[in-house]
Protein backbone atom coordinates (compact mmCIF):
# COMPACT_ATOMS: atom_id res chain seq x y z
CA UNK A 1 0.00 0.00 0.00
CA UNK A 2 3.37 2.25 0.45
CA UNK A 3 3.27 2.34 -3.51
CA UNK A 4 0.01 4.38 -3.87
CA UNK A 5 1.78 7.08 -1.84
CA UNK A 6 4.79 6.89 -4.41
CA UNK A 7 3.27 9.66 -6.75
CA UNK A 8 2.26 12.36 -4.07
CA UNK A 9 5.63 11.84 -2.37
CA UNK A 10 7.53 12.02 -5.30
CA UNK A 11 5.38 14.56 -7.05
CA UNK A 12 5.84 16.67 -4.00
CA UNK A 13 10.28 16.03 -4.03
CA UNK A 14 10.17 16.93 -7.80
CA UNK A 15 7.69 20.40 -7.08
CA UNK A 16 10.74 20.98 -4.48
CA UNK A 17 13.80 20.52 -6.68
CA UNK A 18 12.26 22.83 -9.48
CA UNK A 19 11.07 25.50 -7.02
CA UNK A 20 12.37 25.41 -3.79
CA UNK A 21 16.28 24.91 -4.04
CA UNK A 22 18.66 27.81 -4.68
CA UNK A 23 19.43 28.74 -8.28
CA UNK A 24 22.66 27.00 -9.31
CA UNK A 25 20.33 23.53 -7.55
CA UNK A 26 17.53 23.88 -9.46
CA UNK A 27 16.26 21.39 -12.43
CA UNK A 28 16.15 22.91 -15.51
CA UNK A 29 15.33 22.99 -19.55
CA UNK A 30 15.78 19.23 -20.69
CA UNK A 31 17.58 17.73 -17.45
CA UNK A 32 13.77 18.71 -15.71
CA UNK A 33 11.87 17.05 -18.49
CA UNK A 34 13.59 14.00 -17.91
CA UNK A 35 13.16 13.45 -14.13
CA UNK A 36 9.75 14.32 -14.59
CA UNK A 37 9.09 11.89 -16.92
CA UNK A 38 10.96 8.86 -14.82
CA UNK A 39 9.08 10.25 -11.88
CA UNK A 40 5.75 9.78 -13.92
CA UNK A 41 6.95 6.52 -14.91
CA UNK A 42 7.63 5.01 -11.44
CA UNK A 43 4.84 6.44 -10.05
CA UNK A 44 3.02 4.67 -12.65
CA UNK A 45 4.57 1.52 -11.70
CA UNK A 46 3.59 1.99 -8.34
CA UNK A 47 0.07 2.73 -8.92
CA UNK A 48 -0.04 -0.58 -10.95
CA UNK A 49 1.73 -2.91 -8.52
CA UNK A 50 -1.08 -1.98 -6.43
CA UNK A 51 -3.75 -2.48 -8.65
CA UNK A 52 -2.54 -5.87 -9.72
CA UNK A 53 -2.39 -6.75 -6.18
CA UNK A 54 -5.62 -5.70 -4.91
CA UNK A 55 -7.65 -6.66 -8.23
Amino acid sequence: MNALLLPIVLGFLYLLALKALPNPYRLHGVYAVVVGAIVLITSGFGVFAVLNVLL
